[in-house]
């Protein structure tokens, strides 16, 4: 991506926050260029100095700056080195006696942000990571700390907002789920609209402001009314009839800016609202809505054009539709004669979405309208009754994870007769469904279960994938990506050339970090793999990105490394080919030492010789280990590990399995530091919540690589080598103790 095309994408994205680009009046919030700084004094120093800022934001009225926007291609420096050059432009532009600033910096597909005093910009301690609103900006500029209560960006404190309308709603005596959701959400539509600069919004929402009792009623009907007559049945007749209730919504959502707020609001309060409504359950649709980061990283992986039908057959409330939408817009050069018949195309011709769910697909309308789209072409329905073959150029989906029910036969025989496999639950169906709506050459990214990508179970179904078109990269999710609705663990499938070629070879990505932390709480943080991810993928280099493994496919195998063979099956052994299983005897001697199952908390993966835990189990079956045996215990973790050694004396083992090396066949050694790396890597994605032990079987499949027969020599060579030396050590010890005893 040169930085020219990344300049047309950063000019659409300034335009979407609201600043005029091109033919603005003074009176508008607008963007300058490169040398036409408007403060004459500013422009005069950084001429002096040869610095000239991409871009400069100003407030209406205002030739002074109140921030610079330094503009970088994708693959080219550093966004953090960018902002301290964009840094260092508002030092010289401004004296100590003007305005502070604010500066940016952006490649196109991220922002970095930062106060002109080198302290970062933030709402609500969340880095701002877009163009604000002019508004949010001017606020930022004139009181940072005044604008910090502005925005929503943690999913706690939208919970409390909930929680706190759905009680004023509940004592006006709406019933919970989908009658709050549809209620609060029209009030959330008109408040945001009226964020975005829309004239007769924001009029709307100050009128809705400076009356009280039944005239508020009144008003607030009428205008609901006016946006059912606009914008269709979205728009359900309004049950708010209690004006103090009506007064309490509207009070508690003034103050927040929803716009730049950094999570779907929306997909959140369908969550909420409908949980409440089970009494706490989860939706039984099997919805997870993807977080905002992740839908946009999977837009760039798809990097969707004019011209082209995009489908999200599972679209809950639009937010990847919304993702697709924002990247083709950002394309979008406003200066070319077509651009109003491409942004027309765009908003009408491009994008389609169904969910099963009316309040879902409502919200996505909403959503989309929001955003600046002609409703696009979301409908609700059930993607299941019926098969558009060949009808789409992309597809991106969160699928609905591990629907419930008997699956109708004679409602998916189109589906069966399409993929020509037997189809035996709804994640397998699901993904027929995105790729055989695809047209020849067609491209999608399937957010997925983690088990789908190994579990024997799904193996048919992996084939049938790979054999459907190119697989690009199974990416593995970090664990706590949708930790808000499910513990499940997930990866992205992107496949192209669907119909035309098959998949040989691929590559496995294990995205460790999102920017986001691993608990409950996911906030912001520095480390983000996604960055280097997009960039070696766009250079079509994805096999050298961080954290990745090329991988050959074979029929019945899997997309994950830890079934990665290593060669042939001549270069890989089992576990169980290796080592003799020891039976359990009865133990009657209740004071012996027992090695008790357990993590080190210091190595946090393997407790080595002589640093196995001790304790007592005097009731359990029991196996006796002598010194040299492989213990290994069965304790299952979240992170996959479990607890192994070679006994240095004999021990009493309860919950471990207790083993016999076959050291004609590996070195002790060599199978232990085999075990360090394949045991916690190839069990990881075993990981189901509710398991507390693996099974023996598990363990026993575990894949060893196999040296080669010279390799295997030298190992032996050099182990016998060592025991010599620890002999002679031993001995020498012996002899020197013996010397310093005859001394004393």
């Amino acid at each position: 991506m040169n930085e020219a095309y990344a300049r047309v994408r950063i000019n659409a994205m300034i335009e979407s926050a609201g600043f005029k680009t091109y033919n603005y009046q003074i009176s508008d919030p607008s963007v300058g260029y490169e040398h036409d700084v408007r403060n004459i004094i500013m422009r005069e120093r950084l001429n002096r100095a040869g610095k000239v800022p991409d871009y400069h934001f100003y407030a209406p009225n205002s030739a002074t700056p109140m921030a610079f926007l330094e503009a970088k291609r994708f693959q080219g420096i550093k966004l953090d080195d960018a902002l301290k050059q964009a840094l260092d432009y508002a030092r010289i532009a401004c004296d100590s006696d003007e305005p502070p600033m604010l500066v940016f910096a952006s490649d196109s597909i991220q922002v970095r942000s930062q106060h002109a005093d080198g302290s970062e910009l933030s709402l609500n301690n969340y880095p701002i990571d877009y163009i604000p609103s002019p508004t949010l900006m001017c606020e930022l500029v004139a009181a940072p700390a005044a604008a910090q209560g502005q925005a929503i960006n943690s999913v706690k404190n939208i919970i409390k907002l909930f929680e706190k309308v759905s009680g004023f709603m509940r004592s006006d005596g709406m019933d919970a789920g989908m009658e709050r959701l549809r209620e609060f959400c029209a009030l959330l539509f008109i408040k945001i609209m009226s964020e975005r600069g829309n004239i007769s919004a924001r009029e709307n929402w100050q009128r809705l402001l400076s009356i009280t009792g039944q005239n508020l009623i009144s008003e607030y009907k009428d205008i609901h009314q006016n946006y059912r007559d606009t914008y269709g049945d979205i728009f359900s007749a309004t049950q708010l009839n209690n004006p103090s209730t009506l007064e309490q919504i509207i009070s508690s959502l003034t103050p927040i800016n929803f716009t730049n707020s950094a999570i779907d609001i929306k997909g959140e309060a369908f969550e909420y609202f409908l949980a409440e409504y089970n009494a706490g359950a989860k939706s039984e649709l099997g919805q997870h809505f993807t977080p905002r980061h992740i839908t946009a990283m999977m837009a760039a992986l798809l990097a969707p054009q004019t011209g082209e039908k995009i489908l999200d057959p599972f679209c809950g409330t639009g937010g990847m539709l919304i993702s697709m939408y924002q990247h083709i817009r950002m394309g979008l050069d406003s200066e070319k004669p077509d651009f109003k018949d491409k942004l027309h195309e765009l908003q009408n011709e491009i994008l389609y979405g169904n969910d099963i769910s009316g309040g879902a697909s409502s919200l996505a309308k909403m959503n989309m309208i929001i955003l600046g789209d002609g409703q696009s072409n979301i409908q609700q329905a059930d993607s299941f009754d019926t098969l558009e073959q060949h009808a789409y150029d992309k597809v991106i989906t969160n699928i609905p994870f591990n629907l419930k029910g008997t699956i109708n036969r004679q409602q998916i025989l189109p589906f069966l007769q399409a993929s020509g496999i037997q189809i035996t639950d709804y994640n397998s169906l699901c993904v027929v469904k995105c790729i055989e709506s695809l047209k020849r050459g067609g491209k999608a990214a399937i957010i997925l279960p983690l088990t789908f990508c190994h579990s024997p179970d799904y193996k048919h179904i992996r084939d049938y994938i790979a054999r459907k078109g190119r697989i690009r990269a199974c990416i593995r999710l970090p664990s706590k990506t949708f930790v808000f609705y499910t513990t499940a663990q997930t990866a992205i499938i992107i496949i192209d050339n669907v119909h035309v070629q098959q998949t040989d070879e691929f590559t496995y990505i294990h995205l460790k970090s999102d920017g986001m932390s691993q608990d409950k709480k996911r906030e912001p943080v520095r480390e983000n793999d996604m960055c280097d991810l997009l960039e070696y993928i766009s250079e079509n280099r994805v096999y050298e990105a961080p954290n990745a493994v090329r991988m050959q496919y074979r029929s019945g195998g899997s997309f994950l490394e830890f079934q990665q063979m290593f060669g042939t099956p001549e270069n890989v052994w089992k576990l169980e080919e290796l080592i003799t299983i020891k039976n359990s005897k009865s133990m009657l001697n209740p004071d012996s030492l027992y090695a008790e199952p357990g993590l080190n908390s210091q190595s946090n993966l393997i407790c080595v010789k002589g640093n196995l835990r001790l304790g007592r189990n005097i009731n359990a079956e029991k196996v006796i280990a002598n010194e040299g045996d492989l213990i290994i215990g069965t304790l299952h973790t979240n992170n996959g590990n479990g607890l192994f050694g070679i006994a240095n004396r004999e021990y009493i083992c309860t919950s471990q399995i207790v083993a016999t090396i076959r050291e004609d066949r590996v070195p002790p050694e060599y199978l232990i530091k085999a075990l360090r790396r394949e045991f916690p890597r190839q069990l990881i994605p075993t990981d189901l919540v509710g398991r507390e032990n693996f099974t023996k079987q598990q363990i026993l499949n575990v894949l060893i690589p196999r040296p080669s027969p010279e390799e295997l020599s030298d190992i032996f060579q050099e182990q016998k080598r060592l025991e010599n030396l620890r002999l002679r050590v031993k001995q020498s010890q012996q002899k020197f103790d013996q010397l310093l005893s005859k001394i004393s």
